[in-house]
């Protein structure tokens, strides 16, 4: 009977320690934890409304600077906050990165004392310290149930998600990161919320889960976070190299007798084309550091390593083309990266918004000129003219249209000039069209 008992009290002591570590961990981070309700201009149907919505971040500095998710609060026209202890204060966007779909937020400290509210600083983990198996726990406000906690383990510590995925707001995100993955219940909510381990530090922030996947919850890992969150304190955003085979980048088969990863794509124009990168060399060195990819989830390191290298300074890649091992300098450019911003044009009645350069490349448009429709009020003046979405507008009149600044201002001017018929050059996949637009006397709503 003795053993019985022995292994009964093993097991129970056990079971003592994860809950005594678990309750460690909730002390540790949820003093942190905040509730993030940014009001939001929601695009739909060719209109613009205002919303507001839920999500969460934790505080990673005694000067009330927090990380949330790009998603969340990257285009909110204002931001409110909800501490711990039930405070509510203002908060403004310091920046975000809608590649890695962080944001970081600067909280109104001096409400924060005037309101007699306290908060407390969460700590980063390191991305080596995560393990298949060990036991973590979701903190955020799922549904908008804040101060939630939800418990799980690591699932994968870098999952890969293939396809182009793409931001609510319209921005590719993804390219420089691998996920956690974790059976933490994540859901609408839990956004920008941190995911913890046992020892009570923040491994990851909470970011998506797939839609009727019970158990799939995905984290961006706190050495991303540590970067972008850096980068955004120091320069308002982050700043990364480009070279221009981002897209292209492909792993070589399992059983492949050389290392590296193989060039698929090279831009036109691009630090890569001038330094005479081709398609089909295979990189096998980055400024002296050995590139290996066998696999999907090798490429975001590979991209990281290329966006990490300093803007305007040579950059050294060993490639190997054919049975030829040969050096190339390459210089990387700032990356640009602009939010999707939109803009309501109601005498037209339509939407339009930013072409980014991801999304030109994506679509092989060959630059970010022009604006893209994003809806069409029906029965309005842009649907009698036969505008669609997903046209890109070139032209007002015979006003080049650059960009979303261009556009407004080009509208408006149109407006002013109460302009009865105006025309509008688009391009709709491979054609170039010109379509008469007749703008709305009035409208039901005043212009912005």
């Amino acid at each position: 009977m003795l053993p019985a008992l022995l292994v009964l009290a093993t097991a129970v002591g056990a079971e003592d320690d994860l809950q005594t570590r678990l309750f460690r961990a909730r002390d540790r981070v949820l003093p942190a934890l905040i509730n993030v309700q940014p009001v939001l201009d929601v695009y739909s149907g060719g209109r613009r409304r205002q919303s507001t919505a839920i999500g969460s971040g934790v505080i990673l500095s005694e000067d009330g600077l927090a990380v949330t998710n790009f998603h969340v609060a990257g285009h909110a026209k204002k931001i409110f906050v909800t501490l711990a202890d039930k405070t509510r204060v203002p908060a403004k966007l310091l920046g975000g990165d809608p590649s890695t779909d962080l944001a970081v937020l600067r909280i109104d400290v001096n409400e924060v004392k005037r309101l007699g509210g306290k908060f407390s600083v969460a700590k980063l983990g390191a991305a080596t310290e995560v393990q298949v198996g060990e036991f973590v726990t979701a903190l955020g406000s799922p549904r908008g149930l804040s101060m939630s906690l939800t418990t799980g383990v690591v699932s994968n510590t870098r999952r890969f998600l293939s396809g182009n995925i793409t931001l609510p707001t319209g921005e590719l995100t993804g390219m420089y990161n691998t996920w956690i993955q974790t059976d933490a219940a994540i859901n609408p909510g839990n956004s920008g919320g941190p995911l913890v381990n046992m020892e009570g530090r923040v491994i990851g922030i909470n970011t998506r889960a797939i839609r009727g996947g019970d158990g799939l919850g995905f984290a961006i890992p706190a050495d991303v976070v540590q970067r972008v969150f850096t980068e955004i304190v120091a320069h308002g955003h982050v700043i990364r190299g480009w070279v221009g085979i981002d897209r292209g980048l492909q792993p070589l088969a399992p059983d492949s007798k050389v290392k590296g990863v193989q060039i698929g794509n090279v831009d036109a124009e691009s630090p890569a084309s001038q330094a005479g990168l081709r398609p089909g060399d295979i990189i096998q060195r980055i400024g002296g550091r050995e590139m290996f990819a066998y696999h999907l989830d090798d490429i975001p390191p590979i991209r990281r390593a290329i966006a990490d290298s300093p803007v305007g300074k040579p950059l050294t890649m060993v490639v190997l083309r054919g049975e030829k091992v040969i050096e190339i300098q390459v210089v990387p450019q700032e990356l640009a990266a602009r939010k999707a911003d939109q803009f309501d044009a109601k005498r037209f009645g339509l939407t339009a918004r930013v072409i980014t350069e991801r999304y030109a490349r994506q679509r092989g448009l060959g630059s970010t000129e022009g604006v893209l429709v994003t809806g069409v009020v029906a029965g309005k003046a842009g649907a009698s003219a036969g505008i669609r979405s997903g046209d890109i507008i070139l032209k007002i009149g015979k006003s080049a249209v650059w960009d979303l600044d261009a556009f407004r201002v080009q509208y408006r001017n149109t407006i002013q000039a109460k302009t009865k018929t105006v025309l509008l050059s688009i391009r709709r996949g491979r054609q170039k069209l010109v379509r008469v637009l007749t703008p709305a006397k009035k409208d039901d709503e005043e212009d912005e």
